[in-house]
């Protein structure tokens, strides 16, 4: 029998892939669609960046601040600041925003990991179609698409770029210039995206040279283009050579860092860890420099997740090198498919469709299907909620040139507009730097005279303030302020609201207004 034809059903082709391919990209819209409005809070950090990019304020958090570089993902905050300038300014419209575009970008994911797994086996062959199957149900791909951050535009460049140097580094005509487009762009999505631009680049070169050709390829070029005005662009604008949001994360010890992340991964490990048993078996000989590529890739940037909490809903900082090492599985169990050693046809297709359940099943059903959406649910807040009707009327009341100090810089700092200055009070704040890599202390900004103070709490065995920072801001107030009501953001974080007391400031909405004791049927807090 033919070899080809044992991977794949008869006859298959690249249009029959592309329009699988389509078929698997609205399986994750549907999957994805209930998740729409739920966005996590630090979504609206890039926002309010965003925001003062298209109001002409220039990249910063505070429009009379020195600028900070409190977001990572500079490509997100311009597509951003374009659609929010493009829908007429509404604070209203920013949610869509944010949650369509990633969506979008989820589905171009969906694309590009058939387009890169096709192009590692080499051959239209249906096993190119597993991993944006797994993609397809995958409930941490459907949160991170609609959580409001580049998370799924991150993957999708990630894995064009990969595909578009291997498809195309010996290119001719329009087709050369695609690997050096994406790459370039790669770069502005993430900071971490220097290095997988930098490692195509680098393989693109090495493939050159020991075919005896010598040149320099599109990878490198876009690459470099890419490199110079975003790393340019952020030492003269920002006077600094990587972004504050480096500084204000990495700051756990390796261990405890450690620890930190495997008690959040812990709940859904059987995901975790069954991506990471198929990223060893796509180890296995014989090697392939373009498989390996794509491993190292993925182990680079799995590292890389490794340096940062991952606190956020879906797992998003490691599902880039989880989707690299599923598509690098999926091209060796093609090749091992394809092998005339094999056994009979029926049992390498039984064989296969057991490899595809095993990963599939805790998709769909048990507590990795589950704690991804309850999680999404406990860390991300609805449009109209209490904080964003509260402060649009903050936005609407306060005196010109008031000041609101607050731990989140997010959501509430969006929504109070502009002409407030927000003063994050967060001990790893996004938008204050750490010299010498110390955490926030309020005492050095926060002014007695402050004229609204945010203060986050909790809810844990009864109500609790969340962070110490908080507290030391009141012990700041050179008087009592007034209380304003308590607020909620999400499922397990409320907003107590204080005014200066010689302000005339009208009385939040009742409707708005919670009680300061939990809610009858509350049921605790999530933990990790």
């Amino acid at each position: 029998m033919n070899p080809v034809s044992l991977g794949a059903m008869p006859r298959a082709t690249d249009i029959r892939l592309a329009i699988a391919a389509c078929v698997l990209a609205a399986l994750h819209v549907l999957r994805a669609l209930p998740r729409l409005d739920s966005v996590v809070d630090d979504a609206y950090i890039s926002a309010r960046y965003a925001m003062n990019l298209a109001l002409g304020n220039g990249l910063t958090y505070n429009v009379n601040d020195a600028p900070v570089e409190g977001y990572t993902n500079l490509l997100w905050v311009f597509q951003t600041a374009l659609g929010w300038k493009l829908a007429g300014s509404d604070m209203g419209a920013m949610h869509a925003l944010l949650v369509y575009p990633g969506l979008f970008y989820g589905v171009v994911g969906i694309a590009a990991s058939v387009w890169l797994t096709r192009v590692l086996v080499e051959r239209p062959t249906w096993l190119a179609l597993l991993p944006a199957f797994w993609l397809a149900i995958d409930p941490h791909y459907a949160v991170v698409a609609t959580n409001g951050i580049e998370s799924s535009q991150f993957i999708a460049f990630v894995l064009a770029a990969s595909a578009a140097t291997f498809s195309f580094r010996n290119s001719s005509g329009a087709a050369r210039f695609v690997p050096g487009l994406l790459c370039g762009l790669l770069v502005a999505v993430r900071p971490e995206g220097i290095a997988v631009a930098g490692t195509l680049a680098a393989y693109e070169t090495w493939r050159s040279w020991s075919d005896g050709r010598a040149r320099i390829g599109s990878a490198a070029i876009g690459t470099a283009l890419g490199v110079v005005p975003v790393w340019l662009g952020r030492a003269v604008y920002f006077g600094a050579l990587v972004p504050n949001t480096w500084n204000a994360k990495d700051h756990r010890d390796l261990l405890g860092q450690l620890h930190y992340n495997i008690t959040y991964l812990w709940p859904d490990r059987q995901f975790w860890l069954a991506a990471l048993f198929l990223g060893l078996i796509a180890l296995a000989p014989p090697f392939k420099s373009t498989r390996l590529a794509v491993l190292a890739l993925a182990l680079g940037l799995t590292a890389v997740a490794f340096q940062v909490d991952m606190w956020m809903p879906g797992g998003r900082l490691l599902l880039p090198g989880v989707t690299l090492a599923l598509c690098a599985f999926a091209s060796r169990l093609a090749e091992l498919h394809h092998t005339t050693a094999s056994p009979s046809v029926a049992v390498r297709r039984g064989l296969l469709v057991a490899f595809a359940a095993s990963f599939a099943a805790p998709l769909l059903n048990g507590p990795v299907a589950s704690r991804p959406i309850r999680y999404d649910g406990w860390h991300t807040l609805q449009p109209g909620n209490g904080t964003e009707i509260a402060s649009r009327f903050i936005a609407e009341h306060a005196p010109p040139g008031s000041r609101i100090a607050m731990r989140d810089a997010g959501a509430m700092a969006f929504f109070v507009g502009p002409n407030l200055t927000v003063l994050e009070t967060h001990e790893r704040a996004l938008t204050r730097r750490h010299p010498g890599g110390a955490d926030t202390d309020p005492r050095t900004f926060v002014p007695a005279d402050v004229e609204f103070v945010v203060v986050t709490y909790r809810y844990a065995d009864g109500i609790e303030m969340h962070a110490d920072n908080d507290a030391a801001v009141l012990d700041l107030l050179g008087r009592p302020y007034r209380f304003l009501g308590r607020v909620n953001q999400h499922w397990h974080r409320d907003y107590e609201l204080y005014v200066r007391p010689d302000l005339a400031f009208p009385d939040l909405p009742p409707s708005i207004v919670i009680p300061r004791e939990p809610p009858a049927d509350f049921l605790g807090p999530p933990t990790n």
